[in-house]
């Protein structure tokens, strides 16, 4: 008696896999955008505790309030303050540590991701406060497929 499988076996199992693969290969096609959209998610986290330093440095001066105040940084950078917070985009991200940097970009208020399908549809868009007391805003954009991570 010859051991092995009947062309119909072979056929059956390759039309399972075919069916299974036809099932599961949408769910991992976007993990490249699932992964950018996770490091913007870290990007936001990052501006969050970076200002959060910024200002407890203010505070600890006596300057949390103030319309304008600067900073240095221990690495000699210095940082434009507003009540206590970076004053903009480009001053938050003096305070962060971007790596690689060329995947990230700044647009306006936004942090974008560079490499993003969209870049408009993967950011984080920062507004300092506009007030003492007041808290800044982030404004997070992580759309699906083609238009966004």
């Amino acid at each position: 008696m010859a051991a092995g499988f009947t062309l119909i076996e072979l056929i059956v199992v390759i039309l399972i896999l075919a069916i299974l693969g036809a099932i599961a290969l949408p769910r991992f096609m976007n993990t490249a955008g699932d992964a950018r959209t996770a490091v913007m998610k870290a990007v936001e986290g990052a501006m969050r505790g970076a200002n959060s330093m910024l200002y407890a440095k203010a505070a600890a001066n006596g300057q949390e309030n103030a319309g304008s105040y600067t900073i240095t940084l221990p690495a000699g950078e210095t940082v434009e303050l507003r009540f206590g917070y970076a004053a903009s985009t480009l001053e938050l991200m003096k305070a962060m540590e971007f790596s690689p940097a060329e995947d990230f970009v700044r647009d306006g208020t936004a942090i974008r991701h560079a490499k993003a399908n969209s870049p408009a549809g993967c950011q984080v868009a920062y507004v300092p406060p506009t007030a003492p007391g007041l808290s800044p805003t982030y404004t997070a954009t992580y759309a699906a497929g083609p238009a966004g991570c």
